[in-house]
Parts: structure tokens; sequence; C-alpha cells
């Protein structure tokens, strides 16, 4: 009881220190604002960061790819064990942090089937705790911060993942060097699948980027591409089996796409599930992935939805060209919460019949 008592008079006496600090955040939320203007990194410009530096028209390969990230494919044999209802949602994440990880630093970590690896609970433990930052505003003071636990916790994963980031970095640029990618990238770049991380490795001198710059814009698309993506393949399962009909007509595209055939699909493939991107879209505005954004818009921009529609039309496509999806609790019992992103209050709860 001493103890509890000692705490609380700390806590009491930092309130009534910091009282106008406070007062100032909570009625002005410049809290939140400053974190988003202080993104580390290069100069950036707003919303779009520092994507000015590159080129990315001249990055992006013009010849299509015969096939798309194969990450999905553990995904649909991993479900295939479950029996009855079950959580969907777990394994959708999983699958989206191998396919961004693979795209943005070319590194698998296989977390559907290494889950307990370091990095992948730092990931998803970096993300609940960032969520509750945002959630309390006593967290906001150094000392309830770090009293607390969390924040030491914090500075240790954000280590962790910092020094895995570091470690690819430097792999792939001694690979780059044996491998002299940085004399044949200008003819052969339309040839090669280079990840991101080499994108931004080749172009590290002409653009004056630092590997802790490098490590910062990596990062950013680790942490931010799972995360939503994973949202807006989630709710799309769920919508799909909320709806028959529309999980019908689904049905009847990929027959006509792949017909009877178990092979990959080509990104020529993805491009005529016109029905099924429909969907996408629209479960995204019924149930946003990104439903808050700190940033205000002078004119419209478009980041990153090709890659986003792609890998979950991939995703997509190969769960219900196997499975038809039954969906267990209606809309108004599971209801999305804003989190980081938009998630199902009790989770994507499916039953997956064999077509």
């Amino acid at each position: 009881m001493g103890l509890l008592a000692l705490i609380v008079i700390f806590i009491v006496y930092v309130v009534f220190v910091y009282r106008r600090q406070l007062v100032q955040l909570w009625r002005l939320n410049r809290h939140c604002s400053a974190a988003f203007v202080k993104v580390p990194g290069p100069p950036c410009l707003p919303v779009i960061g520092a994507a000015h530096l590159f080129k990315w028209n001249d990055l992006a390969p013009k010849e299509e790819k015969s096939e798309v990230n194969d990450g999905f494919q553990v995904l649909v044999d991993l479900i295939a064990e479950e029996k009855g209802f079950f959580d969907l949602f777990p394994y959708i994440k999983r699958c989206a942090l191998d396919i961004i990880c693979e795209t943005a630093m070319g590194t698998a970590i296989n977390s559907q089937t290494n889950g307990n690896s370091e990095y992948v609970l730092a990931v998803q433990r970096l993300t609940s705790i960032l969520w509750k930052y945002q959630r309390f505003p006593w967290l906001w003071l150094k000392p309830i911060w770090y009293l607390s636990g969390i924040g030491f916790e914090f500075n240790r994963l954000v280590k962790l993942t910092n020094d895995f980031t570091r470690k690819v970095i430097a792999e792939r640029k001694r690979s780059m060097k044996e491998r002299k990618l940085s004399e044949d990238t200008e003819g052969n770049l339309n040839k090669k699948k280079l990840a991101f991380l080499d994108l931004l490795l080749h172009m590290q001198h002409s653009n004056e980027l630092t590997d802790e710059d490098i490590r910062e814009e990596v990062d950013t698309f680790m942490f931010e591409g799972h995360d939503t993506t994973s949202s807006g393949i989630g709710f799309t399962v769920w919508w799909l089996g909320q709806m028959p009909e529309c999980q019908k007509k689904v049905h009847e595209e990929l027959d006509s796409v792949f017909g009877d055939s178990d092979r990959l699909p080509t990104q020529e493939d993805l491009k005529k599930l016109v029905y099924l991107e429909k969907c996408i879209k629209e479960s995204l505005r019924l149930t946003p992935s990104v439903p808050l954004v700190a940033r205000k818009l002078s004119n419209n921009v478009l980041i990153g939805q090709k890659f986003a529609v792609l890998e979950e039309k991939a995703v997509l496509s190969w769960i219900f060209r196997r499975y038809h999806v039954e969906t267990e609790e209606p809309f108004p019992e599971n209801y999305p919460i804003p989190q980081l992103v938009l998630t199902p209050l009790n989770g994507i709860r499916v039953r997956l019949t064999k077509r």
C-alpha cells in the first residue's frame, strides 16, 4: 500500500508540474501533429514525404513479371488445416508481413511458418505499443512512459528492428558490390526483380541518402505496408462472406480467368479480375484501412495503390479459387474499431468449404 501511495503521489505531482502543457496538448492536439511533422529521413514534402527524390517512372519495371509474390501460397496451405469457424485475421497479417518484407527488403522472414522469430514478434508488439501511446495522453509524459516499463520495452524493440534492417542493408550492399549490380542496373533494371531497398541503394550517391535515411524509408514501408493491406484483405473476405451473391460473382470471374487450373496468377491474370477489384474498393469505402488521416491534402495524391491492389487481388484470388467462405457474425455484432488501422472487433471469423 505504501508503494502504491508513493506512485499516486508522484503521478499527481507530475500532472501538477506539467498541467499547463497537458492542457495545451489536450486542447490543440499538438502532440499528434508534431509527431507527423518531425518524420525522420531526407527532406520531405507534405504528404508524399521523400518520394520526390526518386524517379519512380524510370524505376518501375516495364516488362510483365510472369508470377507475383508467392507468400499467399503459404497462407492457403496453412488455413487448409483449420476446421470449423476460426479467426482468419492473424493469418492474413503474417502473410502481408512476408510479402512486404520481401518486396521492401528482398529478404524472406517467413513469419507465417516462423511466427515466433524475434523480428516478427517485435513488429507486432511495436504496433500495439504505438496504438496504446496514441490513446493514453499520460504516456506522453516521459516519467510515466518509462515508469510504466513501456518506454524501455519500446526502445528495446526499436533497436531490435533497426539492427535487423541495418544488417539487411549491409548484406544487400555487399551483395550488390559482388555482383556489380550498380554497373548493370542502367541496362538491366527492366529485366531484374529488384526490391525497394535495392533501388534506394542504387540511388544512394546521386540523392545523398545515408544508410540511416534508407533504413527509415524501408522501415516506413515495412510498418505501414503490412497492416493496411491485411486490413483491406480481411474486411473484403468478411464482406464477401456476408454477401453470398457477390461471392458467387467473384467465383464466376475467377473460373473464367483460371478455369480448373491450379497455376499461379500472373499480373495479366490479376488485371482481368475487374469485379474482384470492385469488391476490394467497395470494402475499402465501407471499412477503410486508415480511417483517420493527420495530414491535409491540397490536391489528390495517389501513392502505392497499384502494389496494394495487386497484393490484395493475388491473396483474395487464391483464397476464393479454393474455398467458399462463410462468416460467423453479422456487421452489428462485429463492428470495426479504429486502431493504427481499422480492425474488426472480434477478428475475421470464417468457415471455409472447399469448392
